[in-house]
Formats: structure tokens, sequence, C-alpha cells
């Protein structure tokens, strides 16, 4: 459990600093410790956003399991995902919609959450 939570780390740290190819060894140690998980299909994603692979990057979103046992909410960085996709590719309508899409799931997702915990859009 911690393994695979420390390669997650390092993997966003590295496409946060847009290093792709040890962001991409990174990603395989991830599904190697802990499988397609929702996180780990997350971040692939966002890999393949980060190389302009948008079809792909979409299809991993699209392939993620609907529920995590972690506490991240997954409709918000579904549609927060897929709104920053479409403002990238300039359909700005469809990025408005997801945007507004995932400010919705954030704000249900707050309100229903206990007292103290809370989900953000990362």
């Amino acid at each position: 459990m911690h393994k695979a939570r420390m390669h997650q780390y390092k993997t966003r740290l590295f496409a946060q600093q847009k290093c792709l190819k040890a962001c991409k060894r990174e990603i395989k140690n991830v599904l190697s410790v802990s499988g397609t998980t929702a996180s780990s299909l997350f971040l692939k994603s966002e890999f393949e956003y980060l190389r302009n692979n948008f079809k792909k990057s979409c299809k991993l979103l699209n392939s993620a399991p609907k529920s995590c046992p972690s506490k991240e909410h997954i409709p918000t960085l579904y549609y927060n995902n897929f709104g920053c996709m479409h403002f990238k590719m300039k359909k700005y309508n469809l990025g408005v919609l997801y945007l507004s899409q995932a400010l919705e799931a954030n704000t249900k997702a707050v309100k229903a959450a206990p007292q103290g915990i809370f989900y953000l859009i990362r």
C-alpha cells in the first residue's frame, strides 16, 4: 500500500515537472504494484494528456472505475480532467460544460462529506 502511494506521488511530481520519460517509468511501477485502479488510470490519463494524446487520455478516463476506496472523489476528477482536455483541444463550450459539472460534483461531495473532510479538485 505505501509503496504504491509513494510511486503515485513520484509520478505526480514528474508530471508536474514535465519529465515525461521518468513519469512513464513511474507509471509502469504504479501499475505493477497496484494494478489498474482508478487512481493509476487517472495518472496514466494525465500522462497521455501531457503528451497531447487526447484520444487515448479520454479512453483511459472512460475506462476508470466509477468509485474508489480512497478519499478522492472520482466524478469531480473525471469532469475536471475532461474539461481541461477539451479546453486544450480548443473545444471551449464542452470544456465549460465539463468544468461546471466538476464544480457541481465537488459541491455535492463537500455537502455529503462528514464534517472536517473536504474533497478538492486537484
